[in-house]
């Protein structure tokens, strides 16, 4: 399993959980989901072009 799709999958549960906890709001959790989410897609779209695969 590639280290960065842990990172991709691990990370945005970990930011969901954590703001949650901290702000006791879903939508600021579900919101910190979808940026983390998209802050990895991006680097790894970016990743395959640059490697080519």
């Amino acid at each position: 399993m590639n280290f960065f799709f842990i990172l991709f999958v691990v990370l945005p549960i970990l930011s969901f959980i954590g703001v949650f906890l901290l702000t006791d709001s879903l939508v600021y959790g579900i919101i910190a989901l979808l940026v983390i989410d998209g802050i990895f897609t991006i680097l790894f779209v970016k990743k395959q072009k640059r490697t080519g695969g």
